[in-house]
């Protein structure tokens, strides 16, 4: 069941400013402690005191976390004057309603003669928090104002007049059309036909749903091209790749481990297998998991001499599943749980118990093939469970 913060960060990702912040304040009513929880709090703050609030209680629970630090002295910075006390709930308190915003234009405000209209006071909008865009607050004007505010290159309103499907005449609906509709479906198609990875887009891209939410990795070692289809959040922790050293250095920073010691360069490649880590920060800090997480990783190495033909493969009955290839191979799958080994504890993330240990073999011919072992914490095997399965059936093995 999906838990009430990955509810409220999927809301904030998707522009509902307000159920996420409602979520949220929900959240940390019976979990005041969660830092990732007063991220997203800060990043629909309702106000200034809200965003002050939230980053405060960040750096109570997590002191180093730097890019809370660096908001909250350029809030202050940019905001050096008196403020008054916040009238912000404490944890265990329901939080009030936030005050409606003031109007983006000086001196109209709904419901009010413009004459009455108070000293104009901007509407606050917080900088983004966590990589993520932010929607600004919507102007509480009147209809007339903003239909005259927003006029385009067409000479007729956006959508929210009235005429054709809410426009005001068809060019608007035209270009609603193509906004709503047209373009994230070129978006998505583009995202299904290219599983390439998209850079820093890989992290929002990675919570779409089937196939847009994965790329296509390749390995080459000992002659031999590798490819498979994972989430686009998982990165291959080598040295030469500069965007693994990008977000190998981020999670130092937002998610570090609780032995000061132990650093995300310590699952870096060796000379005998390939590691592909999953970075996504949300992710690692239990957005999925109801808090619980450790670090998910999937190990790559040529498998030992063996008979993968598939009348010796079907002869053993302990395997989970056997996967039948080209040429009469099989390969096979065998999941196991323990628990959970020391050290791989993060900082400010509830520690899980017990550890699944995926083991699956690709033949390459009838005596040698490819192994691999996905290490997770037991708590997300359902988060991934398409992903493994998605993986172990796109496996290509190619000799250069």
């Amino acid at each position: 069941m999906t838990s009430i913060l990955h509810q409220a960060v999927e809301l904030a990702q998707a522009g509902q400013r307000e159920e996420a912040r409602r979520l949220l304040w929900q959240y940390l009513q019976t979990s005041p402690d969660t830092e990732v929880a007063w991220l997203w709090l800060a990043s629909v703050a309702a106000d200034q005191a809200e965003y002050e609030r939230a980053l405060t209680e960040v750096l109570r629970i997590n002191p180093a976390n730097q890019q809370a630090r660096a908001l909250l002295d350029q809030f202050r910075q940019q905001y050096a004057r008196p403020v008054a006390p916040p009238s912000i709930p404490t944890p265990g308190v329901a939080a009030p309603p936030a005050p409606p915003h003031p109007s983006a234009y000086e001196g109209v405000y709904v419901g009010m003669p413009a004459q009455e209209a108070p000293p104009y006071t901007p509407a606050y909008t917080p900088p983004p928090v966590m990589g993520r865009p932010m929607t600004p607050s919507e102007a509480q004007v009147r209809v007339e104002y903003v239909e005259k505010k927003r006029r385009g290159p067409f000479g007729c309103g956006l959508p929210g007049c009235f005429g054709c499907m809410g426009c005001g005449c068809w060019q608007s609906c035209l270009v609603a059309l193509i906004l709503i509709i047209v373009l994230p479906a070129i978006a998505c198609g583009a995202l299904s036909l290219s599983p390439v990875s998209l850079g820093p887009l890989d992290m929002p891209a990675a919570w779409l749903p089937d196939d847009l939410g994965r790329k296509t990795i390749r390995l080459e070692a000992n002659g031999y091209e590798i490819s498979f289809d994972a989430p686009r959040s998982w990165y291959l922790a080598d040295a030469n790749n500069e965007m693994w050293k990008l977000w190998r250095d981020v999670l130092d920073q937002a998610v570090p481990f609780a032995d000061e010691a132990t650093s995300w360069k310590t699952f870096e490649s060796t000379s005998d297998q390939f590691v592909i880590v999953e970075v996504d920060p949300l992710v690692l800090l239990g957005a999925p998991s109801d808090g619980v997480s450790a670090p998910t990783v999937l190990r790559v190495s040529r498998q030992p001499q063996g008979d993968f033909t598939c009348g010796t493969v079907r002869q053993n009955r302990t395997y989970t599943a056997i996967y039948e290839y080209e040429g009469s191979l099989c390969g096979y799958r065998t999941d196991s749980t323990a628990t959970m080994p020391p050290g791989l504890e993060l900082k400010n993330v509830i520690a899980p118990t017990q550890q699944t240990t995926v083991t699956f073999v690709t033949p390459i011919d009838d005596k040698s093939g490819i192994q691999w072992r996905l290490e997770l914490p037991t708590d997300l095997v359902n988060h991934y469970k398409d992903d493994i399965d998605a993986l172990i059936a796109s496996v290509k093995i190619k000799r250069l």
